[in-house]
């Protein structure tokens, strides 16, 4: 069940990020038509329901794996957010907080996984005994309805109208539902229907169920629950003339005044805003054509940018998740530098901390860096499996490993100079060949 939850913590947090890139698209994009943005919160379920992705060099995406589930066995454990900054700040509250502390028969961050993974399993099976009581509930209060007209029903123990069911959805609407509002309603919860509304609201309460934790999943629930509600009153109201609007706003002003709220599936005429409802309905107007185009190319980069994840080297990779027992050997080599402290071999006791350094490895891969003039600290390790490793802070600007270059933030990289910024000895002559 770890490894379930690091996929599912790492999930959210990509997920995340695409929620507040369309929040920001749904304030750029207002005269869009609805049905965009709810195409929009699709990618996010898809992102929350797909435990993989493509590698991307467009992706926007800061970090693939902000958690990885080696940090159960790091000596120094830290998180890899791909913000430096975020880095900087929490990694050292982390590994002086959880780092596992000399013969201690338990490691925190083990112990501390196996807790969460449980409240989070627990906060799962919760909101789904919450669903199913819900729907027994309904679907008991619902037996003494009587059918108005085809899949239309009448019953006496609900307050306001709304879909029910999947595989035969049935609308259900109230007995005190005047006759002059019934044709608007019926109209408005065909359209559910044929838009598979039931369906997606479903899906999105199952996905939130997992992603309880993440008050970000929460708002993407809320908004797409508004938005599906809009897109319904835009597609009723196409075909309406101003008359008819008027009519469908007394509607959902009706409906909206006895509305209390139905179970989290059920897709309700009364949902959500009635007075933001009304007033969007009263001043509606067909969407320029070339609005709905810049919205449809607004998807397609939302898409690339957010449903891929950065692309990771292979050299990355090993950094990333290098260990202090991985090591045999380890050397430094500081240039330009004074020649008695161009040289230092490490002691197993350094090893944790040139681990926990290099496992802080981040930035862009850069296949034709700029030549530079400044200086290097290179580790030269060697790994139990025979493997030779090469580490370097070129110039405080790019980060070398084993032959790839990537542009890493002068922050962390000027951050070697105080630990790593001298050797003791000079320069071996074995040494030079690993000088590039």
């Amino acid at each position: 069940m770890t490894e379930l939850f690091f996929t599912v913590i790492n999930l959210s947090i990509q997920a995340g990020w695409l929620v507040l890139a369309i929040v920001l698209l749904r304030l750029l994009l207002r005269r869009a038509p609805r049905w965009i943005f709810v195409l929009l919160w699709g990618m996010v379920g898809l992102r929350l329901a797909v435990p993989f992705s493509v590698e991307s060099a467009w992706s926007l995406i800061p970090s693939a794996e902000t958690i990885s589930s080696s940090v159960l066995h790091m000596d120094v454990p830290q998180i890899r957010t791909g913000l430096p900054i975020v880095n900087q700040t929490v990694n050292p509250v982390i590994g002086e907080a959880l780092a596992p502390a000399v013969g201690a028969s338990a490691n925190p961050v083990q112990v501390l996984t196996a807790v969460l993974s449980w409240i989070w399993m627990a906060g799962t099976l919760g909101m789904l005994l919450y669903l199913g009581i819900s729907w027994g509930k309904l679907s008991h209060r619902l037996r003494t309805a009587v059918r108005l007209q085809d899949s239309v029903y009448q019953s006496e123990r609900i307050r306001s109208p709304f879909v029910f069911g999947f595989l035969h959805p049935r609308i259900i609407l109230p007995f005190s539902l005047s006759e002059r509002d019934r044709p608007f309603v019926i109209a408005h919860e065909e359209s559910h229907i044929r838009r598979g509304d039931p369906w997606i609201k479903m899906a999105a309460f199952l996905l939130l169920s997992v992603y309880w934790f993440h008050p970000l999943i929460w708002l993407a629930y809320f908004l797409l629950c508004r938005d599906i509600e809009l897109a319904c009153d835009e597609r009723v109201i196409r075909g309406l003339d101003r008359e008819g609007r008027a009519g469908y706003s007394q509607a959902l002003l009706s409906c909206g005044a006895v509305h209390r709220g139905n179970p989290v599936c059920p897709v309700a005429f009364g949902e959500f805003s009635v007075r933001k409802r009304v007033k969007a309905v009263l001043r509606y107007r067909k969407p320029l054509l070339w609005v709905t185009a810049l919205a449809v190319v607004a998807v397609a980069f939302t898409a690339v940018c957010f449903l891929t994840t950065p692309q990771i080297r292979p050299t990355m990779e090993w950094a990333q998740n290098l260990s202090a027992d991985d090591i045999v050997s380890a050397e430094l080599i500081v240039m330009p530098q004074e020649t008695e402290k161009q040289y230092r071999v490490f002691d197993e006791r350094e090893f944790a901390g040139i681990a926990a350094l290099i496992n802080g490895s981040h930035g862009r891969y850069v296949a034709e860096p700029e030549n530079l003039a400044g200086g290097s600290i290179l580790f030269h390790i060697t790994t139990s499996d025979g493997t030779e490793h090469t580490v370097s802070n070129m110039g405080n600007t790019y980060l070398y490993i084993d032959g790839d270059t990537f542009s890493a933030d002068y922050g962390w990289l000027s951050s070697w100079d105080a630990p790593y910024g001298e050797g003791n000895a000079p320069l071996p002559e074995q040494a030079h060949g690993y000088i590039f």
